[in-house]
């Protein structure tokens, strides 16, 4: 190496030095920040979350935690806290958006950042995060390297890194389209603002609600978003873990539509930008279309599948995306005809539904019973004294598979037991 590239080596690592210690020193920039804690039954792993955000050097935050209906002692762990800085909430269980929304409405911070309840922070996570939105005050997003460890050996599986899409989060499209590559939830900190322009978190995404979040963020065009290049963020893999799932053994519905709407938004060049510098660009119309089918034989929907396939055919003739067609189509009707035969038995089922005071959901529950493809079915409720106008929505269904009973408030068990009495059918299915 000669001498000028020795000393360019060493201005360089010394520059990067500077900026990493800029980074974890107190500047003048101190806003509150939200620490949100999502929980549902993780009474094992809540207490190093907690200590990890009580353990922060940045010293103005809150930390809310809300408790997604746990029937484990959570809520005793977090109750031995004997710290303000702690506010907790237990709620109905409902699902994993609702609970984020949730916090964010309790939230007081001009940031949000997540924490979830099963994973850690560095001790100066909250500080660098701060100390890059003082430097990037044009950001509304920051994220870091994740690091995944192994629950039982606490040994690091992978260093998560990412793009750093600032100034060019329209990028972030290709990589999540080509690579299923974009920010995590946990480890982001948000500024709170974001959530009163484009909205909260999609509730009728059970799964995938960050991925429905970052497209929004992402179409809006309002917002920048910046990488921090330190690891500052520790996640748990254990057996529970939802993302954590085999891809084939999971519902991929909820990623499905979200990358059929990335389609039908976004340009092909945004989406593929290298495959659309091919010089034929009819070829390389029908290659995309090919490419979207072929993603979506990965998350197992044959149906869209075989529409963006014929959409490929129909532009420009590939003996490979035909031949995928025919061998497409054939096993789909093998499968249509297994399907077909194993319900020649068609025993009457009664759908069995205790409630309480949830019409804000008993219309999507109703609605997905319906719309069942098996009909011959019976729909039960008892209503263990609602208060708020769940009979009226009820109600409001003409259909006589409905049989709604009214009952005075006598808890669960009986509310089961009723239901049980009322049941015509030969098996019971409780919703």
């Amino acid at each position: 190496m000669d001498i000028k590239s020795l000393i360019d080596n060493l201005i360089e690592e010394l520059e990067t030095k500077i900026q990493k210690s800029s980074l974890n020193t107190q500047t003048s920039y101190c806003p509150l920040v939200s620490i949100c804690i999502p929980l549902h039954n993780h009474a094992k792993y809540i207490s190093e979350a907690l200590d990890s955000a009580l353990a922060q050097t940045y010293s103005n935050f809150e930390i809310i935690v809300v408790d997604d209906g746990s029937t484990d002692n959570s809520s005793e762990i977090i109750n031995s806290y004997n710290d303000e800085r702690i506010k907790y909430f237990y709620k109905e269980h409902t699902n994993a958006p609702d609970t984020r929304n949730f916090a964010i409405s309790k939230a007081a911070g001009d940031w949000i950042f997540w924490l979830d309840s099963d994973d850690y922070l560095d001790s100066q996570a909250i500080l660098f995060y701060i100390n890059t939105a003082a430097n990037f005050p044009d950001c509304s997003l920051f994220y870091s390297k994740v690091r995944s460890f192994d629950n039982k050996s606490k040994s690091t599986i992978t260093i998560h890194e990412f793009p750093d899409w600032y100034l060019n989060s329209r990028k972030l499209l290709a990589d999540v389209f080509e690579k299923g590559e974009h920010f995590w939830l946990g480890s982001t900190m948000i500024r709170k603002s974001v959530y009163s322009q484009i909205g909260n978190y999609n509730t009728d995404f059970n799964r995938a609600h960050d991925f429905e979040f970052c497209l929004r963020f992402i179409y809006s065009g309002n917002f920048q978003l910046k990488y921090i290049d330190e690891v500052l963020y520790h996640y748990r893999q254990h057996d529970s873990n939802i993302s954590g799932i085999n891809v084939a053994n999971r519902d991929n519905s909820y990623t499905c539509r979200l990358f059929e709407q990335m389609i039908e938004l976004t340009e092909p060049e945004e989406l593929m930008p290298q495959l659309m510098l091919h010089p034929d660009k009819e070829l390389a119309l029908a290659l995309f279309y090919a490419g979207c089918a072929q993603k979506f034989f990965h998350f197992g929907d044959k149906i869209r599948t075989l529409k963006y396939f014929e959409k490929s055919n129909s532009i420009k003739e590939i003996p490979d995306v035909a031949k995928a067609i025919a061998s497409l189509k054939q096993q789909m009707a093998k499968d249509s005809s297994n399907f077909e035969h194993s319900f020649n038995y068609q025993p009457l089922i009664s759908v069995c539904i205790p409630t309480f005071n949830r019409a804000h959901l008993i219309t999507q529950t109703l609605d997905s019973i319906l719309a069942q493809t098996y009909k011959n079915f019976e729909i039960i409720i008892v209503d263990d004294g609602s208060t708020d106008n769940t009979a009226q929505l009820i109600n409001n269904y003409s259909n006589d598979l409905i049989k709604y009973i009214k009952n005075t408030k006598s808890g669960i068990a009986k509310s089961r037991n009723l239901l049980i009495n009322n049941a015509q059918g030969e098996y019971i299915l409780w919703v």
